[in-house]
C-alpha cells in the first residue's frame, strides 16, 4: 500500500491507499469513488461527499471543494516520474522527449483503446486505467503514431510504468 504525507487545510496527515481503502493517521476509511473527474462522489464508510476537482495541469498544492467547501491540498514529499507538478488522476505524463505516457498512479487497466501503428491526436483517449475504483481517462499528450502499447486490459500497473510510446511521426 502506497505510503505518503498529505497536507489538507494546513494539516499534515500519515496516508496509505489502496484500492478499497484509506488509512489516515493509523485510522482505516473505507473509499468507493465514482463518477467522471471533475466531479466525482467520494463515498467514505459509507457516506457521500461531492467532490469537485481541479481539471487539468494543476501543481500542488491545489484547491479541491468538498459538499460546497473549499480546501487546500498538497501532496508532501511525492515526486511523480517526469514530472516536476503534481497533476489530477485524469492526466497524463509525458515522459522527458520520448513520447512515453505513463501512469499516473498505481491502478489496473481497464480498457486499451489504440495499437501500435495507429495514429494519434494529442488529447485523444488512448486507455482507462482504474485507480481506487475511479476510471481514468488517460489522454494523449501529444500528436504521433502509436509505437508501442506495452500493457493488456487487465493488467496492474505502477506509478511511473509506461503504458504506451508515441512516436512524432504522424
Amino acid at each position: 500500500m502506497p505510503t505518503f504525507r498529505l497536507g489538507f487545510d494546513g494539516v499534515s496527515h500519515q496516508v496509505s491507499a489502496s484500492d478499497t481503502s484509506v488509512d489516515v493517521d493509523g485510522e482505516t476509511f473505507d473509499v468507493l469513488v465514482t463518477g467522471e473527474s471533475p466531479n466525482v462522489t467520494v463515498r467514505v464508510n459509507g457516506r457521500p461527499f461531492d467532490v469537485e476537482l481541479p481539471q487539468s495541469g494543476v501543481t500542488s498544492p491545489l484547491t479541491v471543494s468538498v459538499s460546497g467547501r473549499t480546501h487546500t491540498v498538497e501532496l508532501q514529499g511525492v515526486t511523480l516520474p517526469g514530472a516536476s507538478a503534481v497533476r489530477t488522476p485524469s492526466a497524463t505524463h509525458l515522459g522527458e522527449g520520448e513520447g512515453a505516457v505513463v501512469a499516473p498512479m498505481t491502478g489496473r487497466i481497464l480498457r486499451v483503446l489504440v495499437r501500435p501503428g495507429e495514429i494519434v491526436k494529442s488529447g485523444d483517449l488512448l486507455l482507462i486505467l482504474e485507480a481506487m475504483k475511479m476510471e481514468n481517462e488517460i489522454r494523449a499528450t501529444r500528436s504521433g503514431m502509436v509505437d508501442q502499447v506495452p500493457v493488456a486490459e487487465g493488467e496492474r500497473v505502477s506509478t511511473g510504468q509506461t503504458l504506451l510510446v508515441i512516436g512524432g511521426d504522424a
